[in-house]
């Protein structure tokens, strides 16, 4: 996970909530935002732990995955639970292959994130993607816009 992303992120609640509380200002309801971090690829087809900092599809394709799993930390040892949590049906999930930017698979989250104890499984359906899966071990970027 970005940290200056997640610190931003916080900064505009509390800024929010401070504008709420004491000016009695309430705007129109907006999107949660977006969140993101860096992780490794791994091209097991597994429903298993991807290993520390690395994230797997259940599928060999993008157009073919229905579900993504999530180690609990970031390539950086950032340990993304919290992240994980936050995700919910509806939201979109992005992951890049950080240096092919046509390698990319866009999914719309179908179910709520499962807990596994040390990793996460998130269902998904395919939405769009270019290009092939990542190689194994590439970095990756990944990116959640809540709804």
């Amino acid at each position: 996970m970005n940290v200056s992303y997640y610190i931003e992120g916080l900064l505009r609640q509390m800024t929010a909530q401070l504008a709420r509380d004491y000016l009695g200002i309430v705007g129109p309801a907006g999107t949660m935002g977006i969140e993101g971090g860096f992780f490794r690829f791994n091209q097991s087809n597994s429903a298993a732990d991807p290993g520390k900092g690395k994230v797997s599809l259940d599928a060999g394709t993008w157009a073919a995955t229905t579900a993504i799993y999530f180690d609990i930390l970031t390539e950086n040892d950032v340990d993304a639970t919290s992240f994980l949590k936050l995700v919910d049906s509806g939201d979109v999930l992005l992951i890049q292959d950080r240096d092919d930017a046509t390698s990319y698979g866009r999914f719309m989250v179908n179910g709520p994130p499962v807990d596994n104890g040390g990793w996460f499984t998130i269902p998904v359906a395919h939405v769009k993607s270019g290009g092939n899966v990542p190689k194994n071990n590439a970095q990756i970027a990944v990116v959640v816009s809540y709804t």
